[in-house]
C-alpha cells in the first residue's frame, strides 16, 4: 500500500511532468515529426519515459 504524497511533493512531481510534456512539445514544434529516439536525445529523457508520454498525449488528442 502507497501513501499518499504531501500536497508539496504533488505540487513538485506535477510541476516536473508539465515541464517534460512542454519539453516533448517544443522539441516537436522546433524540428517537426521525430523518432522517439530523436525525442528522447532532444529534450534528455529516457526513451522508456518518451514512450510513456508520447502515448499519453495521444491519448488526450495533443499528438498524432
Amino acid at each position: 500500500m502507497t501513501l499518499p504524497l504531501p500536497e508539496q511533493e504533488r505540487d513538485a512531481v506535477g510541476l516536473e511532468l508539465v515541464g517534460k510534456v512542454g519539453a516533448v512539445l517544443n522539441a516537436l514544434e522546433q524540428h517537426g515529426e521525430l523518432t522517439a529516439a530523436e525525442l528522447a536525445a532532444a529534450t534528455g529523457e529516457p526513451l522508456s519515459s518518451i514512450y510513456r508520454l508520447v502515448r499519453s498525449l495521444a491519448t488526450i488528442g495533443w499528438l498524432d
